[in-house]
């Protein structure tokens, strides 16, 4: 009984200390004909360009990255190296991949890096938001 007690907090901790922000994309630029993400289960809009897509989001703890294409893949190289992450390969056209920290990552499906790769620009949470006395100028827009 303790141990299933202490797992349960365990994961339940994880969960309320990673938070998450996701930013709207504007009406018909998001897209998901390549791939879907979900940070901690939570749908990030991607991002699709003629020669590649991305997705953004903020964050602060750890969080499981989960991503969907319509490729099968073989493998995945998550650059830059350095950072050591790898994938666990969840199906054939899916993976996933723990981060603890923010990075710009490239993910490179099957060795090809001039088919759609997948870029991850994965933000620091902000902490420090602008108070009410921020002055917002939208384009287009008056008064």
């Amino acid at each position: 009984m303790r141990i299933f007690t202490l797992i349960s907090v365990l994961f339940f901790s994880y969960n309320v200390l990673a938070q998450i922000t996701t930013w709207q994309a504007p009406e018909g630029f998001a897209s998901n004909k390549y791939y879907q993400v979900k940070v901690n289960g939570t749908p990030v809009p991607v991002f699709d360009t003629p020669v590649a897509s991305y997705a953004v989001f903020d964050f602060s703890g750890e969080v499981s990255v989960e991503v969907n294409t319509m490729y099968n893949v073989r493998w995945v190289d998550i650059r830059p190296l350095r950072t050591g992450l790898k994938p666990e390969y969840t199906g054939d056209n899916s993976f996933r991949f723990k981060l603890n920290k923010p990075e710009n990552l490239s993910l490179e499906l099957n060795g090809r890096i001039r088919q759609q790769p997948l870029f991850i620009f994965a933000g620091k949470q902000e902490t420090n938001q602008p108070s009410k006395c921020v002055l917002e100028f939208n384009l287009g827009k008056c008064g």
